[in-house]
């Protein structure tokens, strides 16, 4: 229980820091981006995207698994009761 607590800080504090970099980040990539690329945009993700989102993840955890890691394996195959928000 006290991992998913630590997992689910790190990614609030993830956002937090996020948010507060985000427009420097974002001028940062696209002054050094091409005239002719379309300008980054970054953005919460909305509930519409949840499984866009859990996609991510599990993508993350097949190519870290893929390397040996051993981290982020739970999203290999989440509880579906974790899944349903």
């Amino acid at each position: 229980m006290i991992w998913w607590v630590l997992f689910i800080s790190s990614l609030v504090i993830g956002y937090l820091l996020t948010l507060i970099q985000k427009n420097k980040i974002l001028k940062i990539l696209n002054n050094r981006m091409p005239s002719h690329f379309p300008k980054l945009e970054i953005s919460p993700a909305g509930k519409n995207q949840f499984n866009e989102v859990f996609n991510l993840l599990k993508i993350a955890a097949i190519d870290l698994k893929s390397r040996e890691i051993n981290q982020w394996s739970y999203w290999l195959d989440p509880p579906k009761e974790k899944l349903d928000w």
